[in-house]
């Protein structure tokens, strides 16, 4: 693991422990375009573990919501035992 990846990761537990790491329930509205963008970035497997769940819970969402415009994402196992979101449609 480079450097910046350890540098990364460190920072990433720090946040997950700190006060700011509360629960919060959010509402916001998207169209289609953002929510592809959004689960295609922050679903990658080098995305935060945090987002990364958010994420994929969208795409289930999204998924059973509008099969049609989603249904092209696939989940791929990721090595620590997480998934992450995949498809050949990118940047739509």
């Amino acid at each position: 693991m480079k450097r910046r990846d350890k540098r990364k990761r460190a920072r990433e537990a720090a946040r997950s422990v700190l006060p700011n790491a509360t629960e919060t329930k959010m509402f916001f509205s998207a169209n289609a375009r953002a929510l592809r963008h959004f689960i295609e970035y922050r679903g990658a497997p080098d995305a935060e573990p945090e987002i990364r769940k958010v994420a994929l819970k969208v795409l289930e969402i999204m998924k059973d919501e509008s099969p049609s415009i989603f249904g092209d994402y696939e989940l791929e196992s990721l090595p620590d035992g997480g998934n992450s979101t995949t498809t050949e449609h990118k940047k739509v």
